[in-house]
């Protein structure tokens, strides 16, 4: 009896002041661009889960924009891109592989996707050295070769100093 009543008194503190203890914190995603082979998207998908990271999924317009600014500040700009998005086994539209969403946030280029036969995956499509604009997202064939954008998500602490 003694022992639950510990248990629950444990339990009680913990609930009230282990947010006080417990660090401020939030994940940061760093993205990094796989242009050695292009490989198709499968082989994409278990590249970055072998190095402990997943293809990138997209969820802002803030890190859409990030992706297509470090893709022309490495000089990569005429390049196409996986990203962990697709319809395969899904009767509903597109999913992120890399995060097991739905995707909320969208950035087709015009008429895409047009789901023509066996359109299933989802690539970054850059169309030259203009705006941001200019690189937009296209449905594709999964096993076409392209370069890919592995996603790896860290942790950043706040602690207190006091």
């Amino acid at each position: 009896m003694k022992l639950l009543v510990f248990n629950i008194f444990l339990l009680t503190v913990a609930a009230v002041f282990g947010q006080t203890f417990y660090p401020k914190h939030r994940v940061i995603k760093k993205y990094h661009l796989m242009t050695l082979a292009p490989v198709n998207w499968f082989r994409a998908l278990h590249h970055c889960r072998f190095l402990g990271m997943n293809l990138a999924s997209i969820t802002s317009l803030e890190e859409n924009n990030q992706i297509i600014q470090q893709i022309k500040i490495e000089g990569h700009e005429r390049k196409h891109f996986w990203l962990s998005g697709t319809k395969l086994g899904f009767n509903d539209g597109y999913h992120w592989m890399g995060n097991g969403k739905t995707l909320t946030f969208t950035n087709w280029g015009g008429l895409q996707p047009d789901n023509l036969p066996n359109e299933d995956c989802l690539q970054i499509w850059n169309v030259g050295d203009g705006p941001i604009d200019d690189s937009m997202w296209n449905d594709r064939n999964c096993s076409h070769d392209l370069y890919f954008i592995c996603e790896e998500e860290k942790i950043e602490y706040e602690y207190c100093s006091s």
